[in-house]
């Protein structure tokens, strides 16, 4: 069998942001509606300072949160971003909501209300 040294010695290094291994910063924050409804409003998650780009950002709480749910895409070359938007209804209140973050830095699921 032959000798694969040379190989590997070849290769190109990956960039750093395809190796570094960095958590996310996540904020939840409550933009209230201009009319001021009680429950009324969004919800911002900004998902921050994350290595690598893959993640996944969803709400948890009761209705159809997923349906009125927007992610924005990934941006940065490393560390990443990302934003998601919850719609509230009238009625509804902020603190029902959660913003749940999966990321390979986590050891495990990162849920902020």
């Amino acid at each position: 069998m032959g000798n694969y040294g040379d190989v590997w010695a070849t290769c190109p290094p990956l960039p750093p942001s395809a190796t570094t291994r960095k958590p996310p910063n996540v904020t939840v924050t409550l933009i209230p509606s201009n009319g001021g409804a009680e429950g009324a409003g969004l919800l911002l998650c900004d998902v921050t300072a994350f290595a690598p780009r893959d993640i996944v950002v969803q709400w948890e709480g009761p209705g159809h949160a997923p349906a009125r749910a927007r992610l924005g895409p990934v941006t940065g070359d490393g560390p990443f971003a990302v934003l998601s938007l919850l719609r509230l209804v009238e009625g509804e209140g902020a603190a029902a909501y959660a913003c749940v973050v999966q990321h390979p830095a986590l050891p495990r699921p990162l849920r902020v209300a």
